[in-house]
């Protein structure tokens, strides 16, 4: 099982589907109305380093179901608004997970909070992130998942990587084209080969020493002493 040549880059944490601050219709291959979200990421997934350090566990995970979030009373009312999804995602194959174990096991069934529909003139249209896949019952997909305040979700919507084997994963491969070091080095990659790249990763000191935090409370951490460390440089620099 060989993970797509495509990653998916997006600004918008799947746990933020209700603060999209702007969104543009689009359509995929197939001519499927879809809407593209665009915004802002609180966690860094740009390498395996940061996905060891912000994951709980990463997994090959196959969607078995979902299940639309009820639609409030002023939704309803206005005939337009966001209406929210959650997949059940099986576990397949766990690639990397904490030195300290995991409470996740192969076969288990998590439900996980990933982008849903935009209500419009009662008609429900499909959200997803921009470059990022929308997340389908029966696709599969490898996902760095951790848990945060509203339960489980991949730590960016970006971080998404559609797995060959899954035919709805292919199609949302053939409609994105976005690139990201971590495309590039896991391009092409078997799961096996994935789960010795991430073991040989060092989790961030920072965010290790900050493992009890969520995710976001995690990524806060990291990035406050990166910052630091970037002005300590500079000022060393200037002397």
């Amino acid at each position: 099982m060989n993970i797509n040549t495509v990653i998916i880059r997006t600004a918008l944490s799947a746990m933020l589907l209700l603060s999209i601050l702007s969104v543009n219709a689009k359509q995929d291959a197939e001519q499927r109305e879809l809407i593209i979200a665009h915004g802002a990421t609180m966690i860094p997934d740009e390498s395996l380093k940061e996905w060891v350090s912000f994951a709980d566990v990463v997994a090959v995970v196959t969607i078995i179901n979902e299940t639309q979030h009820a639609i409030d009373a002023t939704t309803k009312k206005n005939g337009e608004g966001l209406v929210g999804r959650t997949v059940h995602a099986r576990i397949d194959e766990i690639a990397w997970a904490p030195e300290d174990g995991t409470s996740v096991r192969e076969g288990d069934v998590l439900d996980v909070s990933v982008f849903g529909w935009s209500l419009k003139h009662g008609k429900l249209i499909p959200i997803t992130g921009s470059n990022s896949p929308r997340i389908e019952v029966d696709g599969t997909y490898i996902m760095p998942l951790a848990q945060f305040e509203r339960g489980w979700g991949p730590i960016t919507p970006q971080s998404v990587i559609p797995v060959n084997d899954s035919s709805i994963a292919r199609k949302d491969a053939d409609r994105i084209r976005a690139k990201s070091p971590v495309a590039k080095r896991v391009k092409g990659k078997s799961i096996a080969k994935l789960r010795k790249m991430l073991n040989k990763e060092r989790v961030d000191e920072v965010a290790a020493r900050n493992r009890h935090l969520r995710p976001n409370d995690r990524a806060k951490m990291v990035m406050k002493a990166r910052r630091l460390r970037h002005q300590t440089q500079s000022n060393d620099r200037n002397k």
